[in-house]
C-alpha cells in the first residue's frame, strides 16, 4: 500500500554538519525581518487550495537552531511546485531563509523563502524511533484542554502542540465537503516544470475521538489533516467502503496499538482560533513501562 510518487523520501540523505547547529540564532521580532532557520520537520498538512496562496501546505516542525526547542510553523509551501531536489520529507532537517508572517499572527508561524531551503540529514525510525525522540520529548504538553483555552478567541496561547492522548474511543469517518468551482480551478493548474499529478480531495473526513490526560476531560474530536492519509486516500486501490476500512486500520489499529507509545501532532487554524486539528501522528514502539494508553474501539 504505498503512498506515492509525492510521498516520503525512500532512502535517507547523508549529514552534512552536526544536528544542531553550533552559532544560535535569535527569532527575528520584525515581520519582514528575514532570518535563517533550521528545521526538524515533523509534520506536513493535505495540500489545501485558495485563491490567494494557490495549492499550498502547511508545515510544522521544531526550530533547532534556537537556544531551546521550540514549535515552527512554515505557511505557505508549494510543495508539489517545487523541484525534486528541495522536497523533503518527514523528520528530515532542513535549512532555510524565514520571516515573521505578516497576516497569521500565530507566534509559531513563519513564511518560508522556498528558494533557500536546502535539505539536511533524514532521522531515521528504528522502532522506537530513539533518533527523533531527544528533539521532540521536551515538546510533549501540555494537555488538549490545557492548549485550547489558550488560544480560543485568538489568545496567545501556543498553537501547536504534541499532546499524549490517555483513551483513544475511535475514528469517526464522514462525508467531505467538496472543494468550490474556484478552487476547482486552482487544483486543476499544472506546473509543466514539476509535472505533478492531479490533486484530489479526499470525500471522507477522518477524525480522532480521544480523552486527553486532563483530569475530568470530556473528550475532543479532531479532524486529521496529515499528508500521509490525504495521499492514502489519492492512491491506494481500493475504493468506497475497502478504502475507509484499510484507512481506519492503518490510522487506529496499526499507530494506536497498545505495544505503540501514540500521541498527537496539534494545531489550530489561523481563521478558527481554538479549533485544533490533528496534524500528524508520533506511534514509536513503547519502550518498557511506558505510560499504557487505552484504545476502545466500542465507543
Amino acid at each position: 500500500m504505498a503512498l506515492g510518487p509525492e510521498h516520503e523520501p525512500k532512502t535517507p540523505i547523508e549529514p552534512r554538519r552536526p544536528l544542531r547547529s553550533l552559532v544560535m540564532h535569535t527569532q527575528a521580532s520584525k515581520i519582514g525581518e528575514w532570518t535563517r532557520i533550521e528545521v526538524l520537520v515533523t509534520v506536513k498538512a493535505y495540500p489545501s487550495i485558495s485563491t490567494k496562496y494557490g495549492e499550498a501546505i502547511c508545515v510544522a516542525g521544531v526550530r533547532l537552531d534556537s537556544a531551546k526547542l521550540q514549535w515552527v510553523r512554515l505557511f505557505p509551501v508549494p510543495f508539489r511546485d517545487l523541484p525534486l531536489s528541495k522536497q523533503f520529507g518527514k523528520y528530515e532537517i532542513i535549512t532555510l531563509r524565514a520571516c515573521r508572517h505578516s497576516t497569521d499572527r500565530r507566534a509559531e508561524t513563519w513564511r518560508p523563502d522556498v528558494e533557500s531551503i536546502e535539505r539536511g540529514p533524514m532521522l531515521p525510525a528504528g522502532g522506537a524511533w530513539l533518533a527523533r525522540r531527544p528533539h521532540l520529548e521536551p515538546l510533549i504538553g501540555p494537555t488538549m484542554c490545557d492548549l485550547h483555552p489558550g488560544r480560543k478567541g485568538g489568545g496567545a496561547g501556543p498553537s501547536l502542540g504534541l499532546v499524549r492522548p490517555a483513551r483513544i474511543r475511535s475514528i469517526r469517518v464522514e462525508p467531505e465537503s467538496e472543494w468550490s468551482p474556484g478552487q476547482l480551478g486552482v487544483a486543476g493548474q499544472q506546473n509543466l516544470l514539476t509535472h505533478k499529478s492531479q490533486l484530489v480531495k479526499p470525500g471522507h473526513a477522518f477524525s480522532y475521538s480521544y480523552l486527553c490526560a486532563s483530569p475530568g476531560c470530556k473528550g475532543h474530536v479532531q479532524k486529521i489533516v496529515d499528508w500521509e492519509l490525504g495521499e492514502a486516500y489519492r492512491t491506494w486501490s481500493p475504493h468506497g467502503d475497502e478504502l475507509v476500512a484499510m484507512i481506519r486500520r492503518r490510522w487506529l489499529d496499526d499507530m494506536c496499538h497498545e505495544k505503540r507509545e501514540t500521541m498527537f501532532f496539534v494545531g489550530d487554524q489561523h481563521t478558527r482560533p481554538g479549533k485544533f486539528l490533528v496534524l500528524g501522528t508520533f506511534y514509536p514502539e513503547r519502550r518498557p513501562n511506558e505510560h499504557q494508553l487505552t484504545l476502545d474501539l466500542a465507543a
